[in-house]
């Protein structure tokens, strides 16, 4: 007994495979339509041509006229295209159409077989246009244009024997051995017909299992990033209390074997944390769910944020930090100021991640602006492993790293990369690494902004009030970070000491 359900399910299985097979089957006939109106034009032409060519003209006596299969080649030829051309151009795709083309095609071949007067060579083009029908992949249409021509050859075989065969004396029923080799190729070009056919349901049984197939899976994934997004908020609100507690408790009187451990607590309560934001960004933006949040910010408290918490990742390594800021750059910008310091964080980490000693530097330049946008360049080198060229194009790939030993020693889940390309190309930029094993390695990303209207109308004021002898601006400003943020007070140049400073 078949479930209701099952039998539903099949039943809009089978209606769904029957919708691909006409509509594939609709473009097949509109297609082969087109074909044949072309030919059909190409066919009136040939077949001028070959009356002129074998009787352009008639004599009685010392008077000539054009022969009557020129006139029967232009005129006739004429009213068998212009109908299919006609239908084929207003109603293609229809099975009138496919009839008129059929019934007009097997005309023209008896046409050309009677204009040259019953040449031999001439009735191969009746082969030929069954063949051509065949790329309908109709059987009705090769039926009628063997009907066609069936009962051409029977009345003009016996009436006028010579205007198919060529003399005039011949047996009345010859005319059946020309169909039964028309038949004959009817059969072969059945047989081929019918595995096209059923290759078409073949295709549309495949097509809707993929279609089938394609919303379970988009409906798995919708499921498991609700899943990802529910547990990850879950985990989230007990692992804040934990890494709370953890700082109050390490405010507290503690001897130094205890705040070793509270801050190793802490230190792994915070990785478990940055974990679960990758897995929740990540399953947001695999069902698209992930939105930009457009407010004005402040580029270089950005800056300042950024470089403020990487000293925490400084323990027990000699590297110094350093951001380096075009002075062209606008400090006003709108966008989402978060997401662009998660890619910057992220690929900070990174860096600081693979690097033991030397410097990571942060560069931001102004790589294209305009009235009322600006596109900026962010680099973030460093002097760290490097990348074998080989494996950069795994880079940006989910859940994967380098090679396995990398995991094994450094960590991570393999997302942050991914995440990060996505933010960067809903940025309206592009992402990218330059690398050499053991020199160092250069990530790169680009980020559209808008200049914020505040700032865009003060800097039109100032420019119009600037005297002209007034003393540029520096080309660059330089920030030098450790652990301590950026002194706001300082206008210009921004240091907070030396970064080699070991924990």
């Amino acid at each position: 007994m078949i479930h209701p359900t099952q039998s539903i399910r099949e039943q809009r299985f089978r209606r769904s495979q029957h919708v691909h097979f006409q509509r594939h089957a609709l473009a097949i006939y509109r297609r082969t339509d087109r074909m044949f109106a072309g030919l059909m034009v190409l066919q009136w032409a040939a077949i001028i041509i070959a009356a002129c060519w074998f009787s352009p003209r008639t004599w009685d006596g010392m008077q000539s006229a054009p022969h009557p299969h020129v006139l029967m080649a232009i005129f006739g030829g004429g009213l068998l295209a212009s109908l299919p051309i006609a239908m084929a151009l207003l109603k293609p795709g229809r099975l009138s159409t496919r009839f008129v083309v059929a019934a007009s095609q097997l005309l023209f071949s008896c046409l050309l077989i009677h204009v040259t007067g019953g040449r031999i060579e001439t009735h191969f083009h009746i082969f030929v246009s069954l063949a051509f029908l065949a790329a309908y992949r109709d059987w009705k249409v090769l039926v009628l244009a063997t009907l066609v021509m069936i009962a051409d050859h029977a009345i003009r075989g016996i009436w006028w024997p010579e205007s198919v065969f060529g003399v005039a004396n011949t047996s009345p029923w010859r005319w059946t051995e020309h169909a039964a080799w028309v038949l004959f190729e009817d059969l072969v070009l059945l047989i081929t017909i019918r595995q096209s056919v059923r290759e078409m349901h073949a295709l549309a049984f495949h097509t809707v299992q993929l279609d089938e197939a394609r919303r379970a899976a988009e409906e798995a994934n919708c499921v498991k990033g609700e899943f990802l997004a529910s547990m990850s908020h879950e985990l989230r609100t007990p692992l804040n209390g934990v890494i709370g507690m953890t700082e109050l408790l390490a405010d507290s009187q503690l001897s130094d074997r205890q705040r070793r451990f509270v801050n190793a607590c802490r230190s792994s309560g915070t990785l478990l944390l940055r974990l679960i934001n990758d897995i929740l960004d990540f399953s947001k933006l695999e069902s698209g769910r992930m939105e930009l949040d457009e407010q004005p910010f402040d580029l270089r408290q950005l800056l300042d944020d950024v470089m403020a918490g990487m000293p925490l990742r400084l323990q027990e390594k000699d590297v110094q930090l350093r951001c380096h800021l075009d002075s062209s750059a606008p400090r006003h910008l709108e966008g989402d100021s978060d997401r662009l310091q998660q890619v910057l964080v992220n690929l900070m980490g990174n860096a600081l991640k693979f690097t033991e000693c030397g410097e990571v530097a942060l560069r931001v330049e102004v790589q294209e602006a305009s009235a009322d946008r600006v596109a900026l360049l962010f680099s973030i080198q460093d002097t760290g492993i490097g990348i074998p060229r080989n494996r950069l194009d795994r880079l940006f790939q989910s859940f994967s790293q380098v090679d396995g030993s990398i995991r094994r020693k450094y960590g991570g889940s393999g997302l942050g990369l991914s995440i990060s390309k996505s933010i960067v190309d809903a940025l309206g930029g592009q992402i990218g690494v330059e690398s050499e094993p053991g020199v160092g390695s250069r990530f790169w990303f680009t980020a559209v902004f808008r200049r914020e209207l505040a700032a865009r109308e003060t800097d039109i004021g100032a420019s119009a009030t600037q005297p002209t002898n007034q003393h540029a601006l520096p080309d660059r400003t330089e920030l030098q970070f450790a652990d301590c943020p950026l002194d706001a007070d300082v206008p210009d140049t921004l240091q907070c000491g030396h970064s080699s400073s070991t924990y």
